[in-house]
């Protein structure tokens, strides 16, 4: 335990959040992408009142909304927490999700399952988040029906999900795999043993910031214990390949590398019109500079913060958009 303490310790700025989202759906029930408006506000009233009135998931401290009676902020601040998805704010009729109290579990209703259960933390901790998310899953199954097969497992509207419903991930921040061109591998490797690669927000995303999610692909004929420790394996193994990188542009490629993060410095202190991409490419290699010790006096916690609020704001050329994210990240690095 005390070897494993220390291996999650050296990679702590490295993965950022670890996920875990069982897809679920209620028997005898159209799936969302076949149901009519008030079908589904039937399907998202069972969910709401399994998850408030059921008495082992009170401590969760739900909360329940509708897509429409969300204003753009808090769709904006969950979509960058990682809880919400854009595929459910494109269903405004009957979408909804539950939260947490402490925003660590979310329950998307009526998105591409009736349910997705997820749980999020911080850093690489795929072992709680599965615990987590396992146990409000059969608190759940006490008050609602599964769809389940004992031949397939639990039964999905996309047969991509069908089996364990189970989509395992870890966020992960590699800018000197990517800084290098090492990052290609990475994803050759993953691919080839049924992990996949996503960008910032899943599936059909791109990568932001240097910021990629590594996730499992198959979800049927394997249990879940599997699944997560073939993801715990290749992820510590990318990992390690992302320290090494830092560790070989501190000793080969110094001057070269402070270059870099040095201009972004600059650029993120004086620019006027910046997009979201630009800033986040940038705020990676500040990013990168405060773990190997070339940025002084700029806080791990502030920087990613920072980078946050970044994610919130829509990602569009629009002079305004660009105006704000300039004049966020200069006033932080004034």
């Amino acid at each position: 335990m005390e070897n494993q303490d220390i291996n999650k310790n050296n990679f702590d700025n490295i993965a950022l959040s670890s996920r875990i989202r069982l897809a679920r759906n209620i028997s005898e029930k159209s799936y969302p992408w076949k149901m009519d408006e008030i079908a589904g506000l039937e399907v998202a009233g069972l969910i709401r009142r399994a998850a408030l009135e059921k008495g082992g998931l009170e401590k969760y401290g739900f909360e329940f909304k509708f897509v429409s009676e969300m204003n753009k902020d808090e769709k904006a601040d969950l979509l960058a927490n990682h809880l919400m998805s854009i595929d459910l704010i494109k269903n405004p009729k009957n979408g909804g999700i539950l939260i947490s109290g402490d925003k660590t579990v979310s329950i998307l209703v009526n998105e591409e399952d009736h349910l997705r259960i997820q749980t999020v933390l911080p850093g690489f901790d795929l072992g709680n988040a599965w615990q987590e998310a396992d146990t409000v899953d059969d608190l759940m199954e006490e008050s609602v029906s599964y769809a389940f097969d004992r031949h397939y497992g639990y039964l999905t509207a996309c047969p991509s999900n069908i089996g364990t419903g189970m989509r395992a991930s870890v966020m992960l921040h590699l800018p000197a795999l990517a800084f290098t061109k090492y990052i290609k591998r990475v994803f050759d490797i993953t691919n080839t043993i049924g992990l996949t690669v996503r960008g910032l927000y899943g599936e059909g995303t791109s990568t932001e910031g240097d910021i990629y999610q590594i996730s499992n692909q198959v979800t049927i004929g394997r249990t879940e214990a599997d699944i997560i420790g073939d993801l715990e394996k290749i992820t510590m193994h990318v990992m390690a390949k992302e320290r090494q990188a830092r560790e070989y542009l501190v000793t080969k490629q110094k001057t070269r590398t402070e270059d870099r993060i040095f201009r972004a410095m600059g650029i993120l202190s004086n620019a006027r019109l910046m997009s979201r991409i630009e800033g986040m490419k940038l705020l990676s290699l500040i990013r990168l500079g405060v773990d190997i010790e070339i940025v002084k006096n700029v806080e791990m916690d502030d920087l990613d913060t920072l980078t946050k609020e970044l994610q919130s704001i829509e990602n569009n050329d629009a002079a305004e958009s660009a105006k704000e994210i300039a004049m966020k990240v200069r006033e932080f690095f004034k």
